[in-house]
């Protein structure tokens, strides 16, 4: 599984459907038990992983987690779905849940300096 953000937006960009190793992977690098205690689902003991490439609802979690304070969209253009968080480039993804993670995750990338 990917080892950094870039990695694991690259895989998201690849991926054709929704992945639960890539949702995995996206909890690990996010610490998502940690910047979303409040939306951890506890379940028979112990917490559900979202399924972030699945379901949009999920991924909005996610993003909005990542970036409270931004806007954002996803639509179908083209022929594809986009996302866009603020005023970064638009993401492109499988499925809206996939786009959004990937802008997401781009978001990130920016907010830690890293873009």
């Amino acid at each position: 599984m990917p080892d950094n953000i870039e990695t694991l937006i690259e895989h998201l960009k690849r991926a054709t459907q929704p992945d639960r190793g890539l949702d995995l992977a996206i909890a690990k690098t996010v610490n998502w038990a940690e910047i979303a205690p409040n939306v951890v689902d506890i379940s028979a003991g112990r917490p559900q992983l979202p399924q972030f490439t699945n379901y949009l609802d999920d991924a909005l979690k996610l993003a909005r987690a990542i970036d409270p304070g931004h806007v954002g969209a996803v639509a179908w253009d083209a022929g594809q779905f986009v996302a866009n968080i603020e005023n970064q480039e638009p993401s492109t993804g499988a499925n809206p849940a996939i786009c959004l993670c990937i802008a997401a995750l781009t978001a990130k990338l920016r907010l830690d300096g890293e873009l």
